[in-house]
């Protein structure tokens, strides 16, 4: 009998896959929209996103400026903000008190890029995106953008 305990024991570890969690990430990327509007996009989120904000960075030698951020149309977000950060920073949030949630696939927001000459890179810095219940969603930057 114990011998039979002891088998089945050893089965039920050996047949069990623990496959660890891994981490289901929101994976982001700049896009270029008409009108020179950049977009913070969602290619595709594992749950509903709740809020985003994102530090935005040109790595340039000149001067660039971030302004007018807009909720996608149709879209009705009540709080979509741009906040500089000194030269080529700046702050990105979208959320919306009444309950509107992000896409899981689209644009979030976008913002205009103005610069005085030159060109350089746009990148996503330090991204946080919440999900229902503040649960906090790992996020995938994605690729640089190159900026006139």
């Amino acid at each position: 009998m114990k011998r039979l305990l002891l088998i089945s024991l050893l089965l039920g570890f050996g047949c069990s896959e623990d496959v660890p969690d891994e981490p289901q990430l929101v994976r982001l990327r700049l896009a270029r929209r008409p009108a020179g509007r950049v977009a913070v996009e969602i290619l595709e989120a594992p749950v509903q996103p709740v809020a985003f904000q994102a530090e935005v960075v040109i790595d340039a030698g000149t001067s660039f400026t971030f302004d007018d951020p807009q909720a996608p149309e149709g879209l009705p977000l009540d709080t979509v903000r741009l906040q500089a950060r000194g030269t080529n920073r700046a702050i990105l949030f979208a959320a919306d008190k009444r309950g509107i949630r992000l896409p899981r696939a689209g644009d979030l927001l976008s913002f205009t890029v103005t610069g005085s000459g030159g060109e350089g890179t746009l990148r996503l810095g330090t991204v946080v995106v919440a999900g229902e219940g503040g649960v906090r969603l790992e996020a995938d930057r994605g690729p640089d953008l190159s900026i006139r």
